[in-house]
């Protein structure tokens, strides 16, 4: 804008000092020649990362599938005192956190759990 005669140089300014500054539409234009949109992703792009997300996503469900299924081989033993309901809480709070509404809860369910069983020990 400065080269273009709507705004003084930079090296002229001074903090503090009122500009006045072009209307919307040439702001909006030397605003895109300083700084261009980012090209979209082509679809092949698109697909990769799709199928990528979808790849974590299935690893996480893997992985919490394979805890939920060692939880519930663990719980069936007899423990003494709370061990066995720890277990169980969380068992239930792994199952909620890979497939339940909510998560977030389901994680503190989890903390709780781990608490408890970490004071039976």
């Amino acid at each position: 804008m400065a080269t273009a005669g709507l705004v003084p140089p930079r090296d002229e300014l001074e903090p503090g000092e009122d500009v006045e500054l072009p209307d919307q539409k040439a702001w909006t234009y030397y605003y895109r020649e300083a700084n261009p949109p980012k090209p979209k992703k082509t679809t092949e792009e698109s697909t990769e990362s799709a199928l990528d997300v979808k790849g974590r996503v299935d690893l996480r469900n893997r992985r919490v599938q394979t805890a939920l299924q060692l939880a519930n081989g663990a719980k069936s033993k007899d423990y003494p005192g709370n061990v066995g309901a720890a277990i169980t809480r969380l068992a239930e709070a792994l199952q909620d956190i890979g497939f339940g509404s909510n998560p977030n809860r389901a994680f503190v369910a989890a903390c709780a759990a781990l608490a408890d069983l970490e004071s039976e020990f």
